[in-house]
């Protein structure tokens, strides 16, 4: 009798462990999530490595895709007009940047407690929305937006309050800010590039 249940345990073990690991991996996954700012400004043109243009949100879209295809159950969020899930194609921007309200979204509605965070400016109350970073164990921040803006001095600190990196870049190399931030989402290290 002890023989077969010890044999039973070890078969239940044998069948279940691979997909508690499973279970597991999608719970950590789904702590961690891409903020993405959808307001009106996110309209703006950017200068692509091809000399031609296109708007910040479609170059926004395209860095969305390609981490969602190493990381596929990767929770989005958008934030502009409206905050809520982003399961397909990041939605058109316009609105304000309620960036307070989105982390807060990100935290109590969907459970995240590491972010990464891609913004083009000053969030509408920023200082509300740095008192909601404090609730999070970890935000990193890459603003989009003109160097030396206070919209990059503000996600600088809000990063630094949280323990995160922050990085000023541009929508210019997608697939270069695709891989940086999925270092930051699977490994919570930022792999650099010289044209990022």
């Amino acid at each position: 009798m002890t023989d077969t249940r010890a044999l039973i345990r070890q078969l239940t073990t044998q069948l279940t462990a691979p997909l508690a690991s499973d279970l597991g991996a999608r719970v950590a996954e789904r702590q961690r999530c891409l903020l993405v700012d959808t307001s009106g400004s996110m309209n703006d043109p950017v200068q692509r490595e091809s000399g031609q243009y296109e708007r910040k949100i479609d170059a926004l879209r395209r860095v969305a895709q390609l981490v969602r295809q190493d990381l596929p159950t990767l929770l989005v969020i958008g934030f502009g007009h409206g905050i809520g899930r982003v399961p397909d194609e990041i939605p058109e921007p316009g609105g304000g940047t309620p960036l307070t309200e989105a982390l807060r979204y990100a935290r109590v509605d969907e459970g995240c407690t590491t972010v990464v965070l891609i913004s083009d400016g000053l969030p509408d109350a920023p200082h509300s929305a740095l008192l909601e970073a404090q609730r999070f164990a970890r935000i990193d921040t890459f603003f989009v937006g003109p160097t030396g803006d206070a919209g990059e001095r503000f996600l600088e600190r809000l990063s630094k309050s949280t323990g995160g990196m922050h990085q000023q870049t541009d929508l210019a190399a997608p697939k270069q800010l695709a891989t940086r931030i999925r270092g930051l989402l699977v490994s919570g290290t930022c792999t650099t590039s010289r044209n990022a």
